[in-house]
């Protein structure tokens, strides 16, 4: 049949890379499945999710259902883990089998992974046909007149395997307290619809009221609008709306005496206020239009201000403890209300019992746990809800949101015995002379996080070593390694990879910034893996200029000469397409071969950090650079000699213990020759400069020995702290592989013993007179017993290897990299005394010439 050849290729694409006829093949099985008489009363998904393959039916529903997948809310394939997981199909499988109400509904989502759980048995098609035998209209109404949402029907399919599989809403009544509080309650009863779902809700509540001035408000003096008792609402109307628009509405001017709430009240009030009236979890899609980040969700996908509560108002002592919120169904719609207008009356009564002479409990914030209406140990009591007072909002209900500032009213006190009547906020805080200083105590700020530094790889730097020698080419690693030591307050680097990556994200962009907004950005560019050219990005005046060592080969290279791969780069870093950069090519040192223009990008780009000039006429010893280079990679410029300290000795650096002592000879018989020849000219008056010159050469020659020998020093010390890193290194990775033998053979050490212990109950249980068994299980019984001693051979082996043993291994891992650390010391100084000799000496040539250009004066005159 032309079903089943269709649903057979369909099946056999899942074993190979072909995903591009997956939709193709996907509607002409569909098409093919309308069109088969045999299958007229049917039902495609259920014939689907038992015949094509659970891989490739995941791969086309995602792509099917991709635009409500993501329509739904960022937790909804979370909630639906579970039951992913169990029957291995994808969230476009769900979609596809039940709809997108569905599947977008968490108590579906819920009940699904409830039932999985408890009845494995029961399967996707078992549940998708419990689910299409469910009735479409109510059985009290007449056909067609009302139709059951999809949700509800779901609802039935797993209630009918049982009753305490679908979630409860907690909805606890609370008419006992209600009815004993004297403010005007609200109707007890709203009416609902029985087989709505909260999930399906077809009405939703704007994503965010007008907003409004706090300046404007201020100088026209109008009140805000104030917050009014929900009014009871008809059949059928959403509830959310009726609460949103006396939120958000007009309402009558407040009566004198009575202060209304701030936009920040009305905004936490509204915050808390709808959410109580959440009978389901999953109806918070009001909260997912707020885009700025004044709420978030946390790990139950609770709605919670994402802010950090403001200074606590003081409770009275004695006062019961405060009934937080922990759920969303916890309070009925009523209470909820009334609640949050009655815990205003706590502003007077506390003024009362200061002036009483009875002092303010401290308290802390309620948000150590980090989720709304969870109480932490140092909360505070709720206020009485016994008296009727001022519709205020309340100011304990520790929600605040972010850029709103809650009103500091409740800072003003009164000196009055009796509690004065309120007044607008401004002028009870022109009440200097009578405010109460209020003392509280903060809740322990989080220590920050210590963020560690990024290691170098040690092991990858000395595998690129060899790039340094002579006639190589320097690799990236070499190049950014070297480089981004010239990183500072006002240089930046950027290296060549990210340059030249193809695959930039918005993630890479943010981490750019910090380098892009600096003075000067050194960007190391690799001219199609051949050639290093440094380009110097100047923001502040969009100039981008070429640093090219060997400019008859840099044709079409980049936004100099024609290519955008730099400019498009930075027009990309700096998010503006329309970036206009002016190009640059200073003149610079040409290269004589062919490998060493890694090097004079390095060169350039030192150059150019220090505000230093580039000639255009030196000559450039590549080899000579390498080795220091291959000096600096492994310690620091701080520990190597630079090319500018070795070029001002005269002398070949002995690097071997005879070469020194040839040097020594050397230098002890000319110096001797020197002073002999220095004493001969002392006899004669007429000669003393001679005698002065011979006596400074002597000295200046004695000053390149010792700068020779100390050069030959660290050079030699270099070499064993390379020798003892490249231990060290090794030695780890060799601690490393046997931690991890170490840990196999605790495993099979435990494995063993399981087996001798087994063997023995075998052994217990077999009859004493052996003989009597067949003469197989004789010979299985004798091969067992020598396992068993060879067995136990083994675990006296194991027990002479103790974790100490495992613990040298690492002491001696931690010495090799304390030799490591000891020579930097050591180089470290060296290198120090070998500048410090240099510069003295470069003083004394001065004093020198100084001296000897005044002695000429004096002769000649």
């Amino acid at each position: 049949m032309v079903l089943h050849e269709t649903l057979d290729h369909l099946n056999s694409a899942a074993a190979s890379d072909s995903d591009n006829i997956y939709q193709r093949l996907w509607v002409q099985l569909e098409n093919e499945f309308r069109d088969d008489p045999d299958h007229a009363d049917d039902d495609f998904a259920h014939w689907a999710l038992c015949h094509v393959n659970r891989a490739v039916l995941s791969f086309v529903t995602d792509t099917s259902f991709g635009a409500e997948i993501r329509g739904f809310r960022h937790d909804a394939t979370r909630h639906w883990k579970a039951t992913l997981r169990i029957h291995n199909v994808s969230i476009g499988v769900i979609a596809f089998l039940f709809g997108s109400e569905i599947t977008a509904s968490r108590p579906s989502a819920q009940g699904a992974s409830t039932l999985s759980k408890s009845h494995p048995e029961v399967g996707l098609v078992q549940l998708h046909d419990r689910y299409k035998q469910q009735p479409v209209h109510p059985e009290y109404s007449h056909a067609g007149e009302r139709i059951l949402k999809d949700v509800t029907r779901f609802r039935a399919a797993i209630v009918s395997y049982g009753p305490d599989i679908w979630p409860k809403k907690n909805n606890k009544s609370n008419s006992n307290k209600t009815s004993k509080s004297k403010t005007a309650a609200a109707p007890s009863a709203i009416p609902e619809d029985s087989d709505s779902d909260s999930h399906s809700s077809e009405v939703e509540l704007p994503r965010r009221a007008q907003p409004l001035s706090l300046g404007t408000l201020a100088d026209q003096q109008q009140p805000l609008p104030r917050l009014r008792s929900p009014k009871p609402t008809p059949q059928g109307h959403n509830i959310r709306d009726s609460h949103a628009s006396d939120l958000f509405s007009s309402s009558p001017a407040p009566q004198p005496n009575q202060e209304s709430p701030t936009l920040g009240d009305q905004t936490a009030i509204a915050a808390r206020y709808l959410d109580q009236h959440d009978d389901d979890d999953d109806d918070d899609d009001f909260l997912s239009g707020i885009t700025d980040g004044d709420v978030s969700f946390g790990d139950n996908s609770e709605p919670i201000v994402d802010v950090r509560p403001r200074t606590p108002m003081p409770q009275k002592r004695g006062a019961p403890e405060p009934k937080l919120l922990s759920s969303p169904g916890q309070m009925s719609a009523v209470e909820g209300l009334s609640t949050i207008i009655e815990e205003a009356e706590e502003v007077s009564r506390v003024a009362q019992s200061e002036d009483d002479g009875k002092p303010a409990r401290q308290e802390t914030g309620c948000w150590s746990d980090g989720l709304l209406g969870r109480p932490s140990p140092s909360s505070s009591p709720a206020p009485d809800a016994g008296k009727d007072e001022s519709g205020l909002p309340s100011r304990c209900s520790h929600v605040t949101v972010r850029r709103k500032r809650k009103r500091g009213s409740y800072e003003a006190r009164s000196a009055s015995p009796s509690p004065p009547p309120l007044q607008p906020t401004h002028k009870r805080l022109q009440q200097s002379a009578a405010v109460t200083q209020i003392q509280f105590t903060p809740d322990t700020p989080c220590p920050p996080r210590k963020l560690e530094g990024r290691r170098v790889n040690l092991r990858a730097i000395l595998d690129s070593l060899p790039t340094l020698s002579p006639k190589s080419w320097l690799n990236d690693l070499v190049i950014y390694t070297i480089a981004k030591r010239l990183r500072s307050s006002r240089i930046g680097v950027i290296d060549s990879l990210t340059v030249a990556s193809q695959h930039n994200t918005e993630r890479g962009r943010l981490q750019l910034q910090a380098e892009m907004a600096k003075e000067k950005v050194l960007l190391l560019l690799n001219r199609e893996n051949t050639h290093w050219v440094l380009l110097v990005w100047t923001p502040a005046i969009k100039t981008l200029a070429e640093y090219d060592s060997k400019t008859g080969t840099s044709a079409s290279t980049h936004g100099c000469t024609g290519d955008e791969l730099v400019p498009n780069f930075l027009r990309w870093a700096t998010r503006d397409p329309n970036l206009p950069i002016t190009f640059s090519k200073p003149k610079c040192p040409q290269q004589t071969n062919s490998w060493d223009c890694g090097v004079y990008m390095l060169l350039f780009a030192a150059n150019v950090a220090n505000n230093g000039t580039i000639p255009d006429d030196i000559n450039i010893d590549g080899v000579l650079e390498r080795s220091c280079l291959r000096r600096a990679l492994l310690t620091s410029w701080h520990c190597a000699l630079r090319p500018d300290d070795l070029a001002r000795l005269d002398q070949s650096m002995p690097k071997t213990t005879a070469e020194r002592a040839v040097h020594l000879k050397t230098f002890l018989k000319r110096r001797k020759n020197l002073e002999a020849l220095a004493r001969s000219y002392t006899a004669h008056p007429s000669r003393a400069m001679f005698s002065t010159q011979l006596t400074s050469m002597a000295e200046f020659e004695g000053y390149q020995f010792r700068q020779t020998a100390l050069a030959g020093v660290i050079s030699s010390l270099h070499d064993a702290h390379g020798s003892a890193l490249l231990a060290a290194l090794d030695v780890q990775a060799e601690t490393e592989r046997q931690m991890e033998l170490n840990g196999l053979d605790a495993a099979l050490r435990k494995q063993v013993n399981g087996f001798v212990a087994a063997l023995d109950a075998f052994t217990s249980a077999v009859p004493s007179p052996a003989t009597s068994l067949p003469a197989l299980c004789q010979r299985r019984i004798r091969n067992l017993a020598c396992m068993r001693e060879n067995a136990l051979l083994a675990e006296e082996e194991w027990g002479d290897l103790a974790e100490s043993k495992t613990d040298a291994s690492w002491d001696n891992v931690r010495c090799r990299y304390l030799d490591c650390c000891v020579l930097l010391l050591v180089l470290r100084y060296a290198a120090a005394k070998f500048r410090d000799e240099a510069k003295d000496c470069a003083l004394d040539a001065l004093q020198d010439a100084k001296l000897q250009g005044s002695n000429e004066a004096h002769l000649h005159a």
